[in-house]
C-alpha cells in the first residue's frame, strides 16, 4: 500500500512516518501480518503524517518523535509490550481490557 500526495511536504512526513516501521522487530511485523494487522500499522503510519502536517509540525526529528510515539501507542492498542529485552505479545491486549 503506497499513497502519493501532491503536496511535497506531506509527501515528505508520509516517507518519514513509513521510515519508521523500520525498528519494529522482523518477529513482530511477522506477527502482525498473521493477525492481518499490518495494513493497519501503515495506514495509521500515513494518518500520523497527515497529523503531523495538519499540526504544523516543523522539522525531520519533531516529525519521527511524534510519528514513532504514534505507532508505539497503536502496538501497545494492539497487545504488544515493550520489555527491556525486546517486544513481546501480552495474553489479553489492552483494548479489550478497557471493554471490561
Amino acid at each position: 500500500m503506497r499513497y502519493s500526495f501532491e503536496n511535497t511536504l506531506l509527501e515528505s512526513y508520509s516517507a518519514l512516518s513509513i521510515t519508521q516501521l523500520r525498528w519494529i522487530p522482523v518477529e513482530i511485523k511477522v506477527s502482525l501480518q498473521r493477525r492481518q494487522l499490518w495494513g493497519d500499522i501503515i495506514q495509521e503510519a500515513y494518518t500520523l503524517a497527515l497529523e503531523a502536517y495538519k499540526k504544523r509540525l516543523r522539522g525531520e526529528k519533531e516529525v519521527s518523535n511524534y510519528c514513532q510515539r504514534g505507532l508505539y501507542a497503536c502496538l501497545k492498542a494492539y497487545g504488544y509490550a515493550k520489555a527491556e529485552y525486546g517486544w513481546h505479545l501480552r495474553e489479553v491486549p489492552e483494548t479489550e481490557v478497557k471493554k471490561g
